[in-house]
């Protein structure tokens, strides 16, 4: 609720991260009431295993409001998940695939953790290959080049490094550059904002997202899966940097536009001058038309090939602006949003990029029972140990262990009711 009531433009998306969040029998009730709270987006970050096991509590937590999958998935080889995780459980995410489409749920972003040597380069096209056979149940890609807070031995830390660029090159690689151009997050700024305002001007319910990160944050791309299962560039179907400078200079003219004084200033009673800003309003108003209408003009003549069905799905988007046109402008599209977020460490952690980030966590202190938030890549490399301590403390006890090399080690907390 602290996260929903933030102003001027409260946070649309919830996720719950872990540890692992189906753990909780309680989470579908949860869900209910973040759901109830105004979130359009609920995503729960999961190894998958307990929703492939357990399709009766996977289908609750969906009809309670659950509608993105965040699903762990390294690769499809034996040997990578035996690193990555210490168990095969590829069978899982199998399991979990063809559990979504028995209950209708379209919302599956795989998220690899992605590290040289482990399941880089060679699972790269494999999990591409994997989105694009199950695009009527994938909708996004999200790889991470792994963050190295503390569980990797000095010795391995170049070793297992790769940086965005590392991924990026690669998927552009192996799919033939047909996803180029990548841009950084906040390129997409602006047509978001401007989806929002569309809406707002036809009396849509959509709500403003602002997504406006460090462009190191991050890049993104869309591809489309043909019916071949083949995949395709994005930029075939639309002209991507034309959509980003036409979105840019239509926001600049709407932050730039002014209520018109026309009617008003002729006024010359009370009466006159309220009908004149009555007047005026409308003057603004049909102002505001004309630019929704070049712009739909525009979407149209940047189309490379408008009768694609993901074009046709975007003319919808943006005819009628809501978050259910929005996904299928990707599931019924058969589009894929690609992105690569590589979450900072101590070896290259940037106050700048910090200082602007959009996925925060949040606590309640057990000291003052407030909520805390806390930038993302900023948690493990410097609040858990504290925070976890401070929890521990509170509901279910520190354990000691034994003294080792004149050093304190916290065991584990015992599970806390």
């Amino acid at each position: 609720q602290y996260f929903r009531d933030l102003r001027p433009v409260p946070p649309v998306v919830a996720m719950y991260a872990g540890g692992e969040p189906t753990m909780r029998d309680d989470l579908p009730e949860i869900t209910e009431e973040v759901a109830k709270m105004g979130f359009k987006q609920i995503q729960v970050a999961t190894n998958g295993i307990r929703l492939a096991n357990d399709i009766d509590y996977f289908k609750r937590l969906m009809d309670a409001g659950a509608n993105v999958l965040y699903l762990q998935f390294d690769g499809i080889e034996s040997e990578t998940w035996i690193k990555t995780r210490g168990v095969d459980i590829f069978d899982k995410k199998k399991q979990l695939i063809e559990n979504c489409r028995e209950i209708g749920f379209q919302g599956v972003c795989l998220v690899p953790t992605i590290a040289r040597g482990v399941n880089f380069p060679h699972e790269i096209k494999n999990i591409m290959k994997f989105a694009a056979d199950n695009v009527d149940v994938v909708s996004g890609v999200m790889f991470q080049p792994v963050a190295l807070c503390g569980r990797v031995e000095q010795e391995k830390i170049f070793n297992l490094r790769v940086t965005t660029y590392d991924v990026l090159n690669e998927i552009n690689k192996c799919t033939n550059n047909e996803l180029k151009p990548w841009r950084p997050c906040p390129a997409y700024q602006n047509l978001m904002r401007l989806i929002a305002w569309w809406g707002e001007l036809s009396g849509s319910s959509i709500e403003h997202v602002e997504f406006a990160p460090n462009p190191q944050c991050g890049f993104v791309t869309f591809m489309h899966v043909n019916e071949k299962n083949e995949i395709e560039g994005f930029n075939n179907i639309i002209d991507i940097d034309g959509v980003i400078d036409y979105c840019d200079s239509q926001m600049e003219k709407i932050d730039n536009m002014k209520e018109p004084k026309f009617f008003e200033k002729f006024a010359l009673t009370q009466l006159g001058e309220n009908i004149g800003k009555t007047l005026d309003k409308g003057l603004l108003w049909l102002r505001k038309r004309r630019l929704q209408v070049e712009g739909l003009l525009s979407a149209v003549k940047l189309m490379k090939d408008p009768f694609n069905t993901s074009a046709i799905q975007l003319y919808k988007m943006l005819l009628n602006q809501s978050w259910d046109n929005t996904r299928d402008f990707l599931v019924k599209g058969r589009n894929v949003y690609v992105g690569v977020m590589h979450f900072q460490d101590e070896y290259n952690l940037d106050v700048e990029r910090v200082s602007q980030c959009v996925v925060h966590f949040g606590y309640i202190d057990p000291d003052d029972d407030k909520v805390k938030q806390i930038p993302f890549c900023t948690m493990n490399n410097l609040h858990r140990p504290r925070i976890e301590r401070k929890l521990a403390a509170k509901y279910g006890g520190l354990k000691e262990s034994p003294e080792k090399d004149d050093e304190k080690v916290f065991a584990e907390p015992p599970k806390v009711n």
